[in-house]
């Protein structure tokens, strides 16, 4: 064999091992993005000072700020537990039980995120995280250095657990409180809600930045009397023509869910006859549940939709729907809201992918 083909089996060998170990261990550093904190104050760096070199403080703190980071993530009190108190069975489990803190986690949670989230919102002088992961099962190991021990949390995957399945439909009406220079914030969004197209053709310019956006939307048009001017479409002699426009203006896979404040039940019969003809879905106004602006004008949007959870997991239909008007000044806060309870585990349906679940 020749010298050159003993270096190149060497290299060979070399690079074997190094991919190998390179697939047991991955070594994370994680440096999360910008703009996935756009908006959020950094919590402001806590001095060494404070703790007056008293370690089991310090890191009684730096635990408790993990356990909210944690919490937000949807992890269960019970699923975090400090090695001390493993049951003989856990230590069994585990291979390596030299932490301080076990974290057991659902499979659907992802682990650099959350080292992402605790390098964000853990500022302790002096005070660095790094991250060690087991490539086969994802289980990773935290170290929290920089005082005289380094201290461990462990994540361990368990298939077994799961978060709270809340499912939540939100649809934002009132889309013409927004300045042209806003609009574009909520249909560029990445989180799923649906809009309620405007019908009004003074807002024909709406419509098109709606259409243009790929934003899902729904049609949201009052049915009403001869007398009730103030109707999107009421019992006319163009009354037919009406229907067929929200037949053939839009796009025919959009539901429509019609209002009748006006109890014009005889003529709510013809125009579901009618509108059927053209369209798959068409639902009455009951379908979802309308938070009201009073509601909304008294309380944060945050404490709003926190409200429309609970209210969702003490009743048997899942998921719930809202009706929800968010005021320009608060879509920051409704962005931020909604990015919070998806992180939790929170599952958000646009009004499209709700109908496709329903119908399979």
């Amino acid at each position: 064999m020749s010298r050159l083909q003993k270096k190149i089996i060497a290299a060979g060998i070399l690079l074997t091992l190094t991919i190998v170990l390179f697939i047991l261990k991955i070594v994370i550093t994680p440096k999360p993005a910008d703009e996935q904190y756009a908006g959020i104050k950094k919590e402001n760096l806590i001095k060494k000072s404070v703790f007056k070199n008293d370690e089991a403080a310090e890191i009684k703190y730096i635990y408790s700020r993990i356990d909210s980071v944690l919490y937000g993530f949807g992890i269960k009190k019970d699923w975090i537990q400090q090695a001390a108190k493993q049951t003989q069975k856990d230590k069994n489990k585990k291979s390596n039980p030299d932490g301080n803190k076990y974290v057991y986690i659902p499979k659907d949670i992802s682990v650099p995120e959350i080292i992402a989230d605790i390098n964000y919102y853990v500022q302790v002088e002096d005070v660095n995280f790094s991250a060690e992961e087991e490539f086969e099962t994802g289980n990773t190991k935290l170290t929290v250095s920089g005082l005289k021990t380094n201290y461990f949390v462990n994540f361990y995957y368990d298939e077994n657990l799961k978060r709270d399945d809340d499912k939540i439909c939100l649809i934002i009406n009132k889309l013409n409180d927004y300045k042209p220079e806003d609009i574009s914030k909520v249909l560029s969004s990445q989180y799923a809600y649906s809009v309620v197209m405007p019908l009004s053709l003074d807002r024909l310019d709406l419509q098109a930045a709606v259409i243009d956006s790929k934003k899902d939307y729904i049609l949201y048009p009052e049915i009403g009397r001869t007398e009730d001017y103030e109707s999107d479409i009421r019992k006319d002699k163009d009354w037919i023509s009406k229907v067929y426009s929200l037949c053939t203006d839009y796009d025919k896979n959009k539901a429509i869910i019609f209002s009748n404040p006006h109890n014009a039940l005889d003529f709510e019969k013809e125009f579901i006859d009618e509108l059927t003809k053209c369209r798959g879905y068409v639902f009455r106004d009951t379908v979802f549940t309308k938070v009201s602006d009073s509601q909304i004008k008294d309380k944060k949007i945050s404490g709003v939709l926190k409200e429309l959870i609970l209210q969702s997991r003490n009743r048997s239909s899942n998921p719930r729907i809202y009706l929800i008007s968010v005021p320009p000044a608060s879509f920051g806060d409704f962005i931020k809201t909604v990015a919070d309870m998806e992180k939790s585990g929170i599952k958000f349906l646009t009004f499209s992918q709700f109908m496709k679940k329903q119908n399979g």
